[in-house]
């Protein structure tokens, strides 16, 4: 059924977490021992899925805001009989509300978005609680010196300039600690929240 779901994100084109970022993402919930998780970002629910297999007491709060990729994920939760473990919404993300505390957040949306949900739901973070955001890398880009020299679209220079901010911003953050794991995947960040 996994491999179903891989092949289902390849064929169509539906970005999944790669297996390097799957693994780091594993070690850190079993590090930091998470069992509440929110994921921003579910796409057809492949990643809260291989977060689910970790152990049963994990329980996964996972929002989509795509129509077609939310009922894909719901029918892969359901096909696996996860919906003990796995709470779906079809919702922007921006726009749910919860009161929940987590462990973790996993930040795997729109890149354009990412210091806008970590604003929204820091006060769901449980002291200790940990953030795990992807794609930071833009496959080698954010560690350029000249932007202006690149040859890309206007559009991606926009983006790269938004995720060299959020760097940034969350690196200089007092509420956080920040470690950046750029060699894995297409960048990493840890954003472990400080004690009150």
């Amino acid at each position: 059924m996994i491999k179903s779901i891989e092949e289902y994100a390849k064929k169509h084109r539906v970005p999944i977490i790669n297996q390097e970022g799957l693994d780091f993402l594993i070690k850190q919930i079993e590090k930091y021992k998470v069992n509440d998780i929110l994921e921003l970002g579910s796409a057809i629910g492949y990643s809260a899925i291989m977060m689910s297999n970790i152990h049963d007491n994990i329980k996964i709060v996972t929002i989509e805001k795509d129509e077609e990729r939310y009922h894909e994920a719901v029918n892969n939760i359901d096909k696996l009989a996860k919906q003990s473990q796995i709470q779906i919404h079809l919702a922007d993300a921006l726009e749910f509300e919860t009161n929940d505390k987590f462990d973790m957040i996993f930040l795997d949306l729109a890149k354009s978005r990412y210091e806008a949900m970590l604003n929204k739901f820091y006060p769901n973070l449980n002291n200790g609680g940990i953030v795990i955001v992807d794609n930071l890398g833009m496959y080698g880009l954010v560690y350029e010196t000249d932007l202006k020299a690149l040859k890309v679209k206007r559009r991606v220079r926009q983006l790269i300039e938004k995720i060299i901010h959020f760097r940034e911003a969350i690196a200089n953050d007092e509420r956080f600690e920040v470690t950046f794991y750029d060699d894995i995947g297409d960048g990493i960040a840890i954003i472990k929240k400080k004690g009150d």
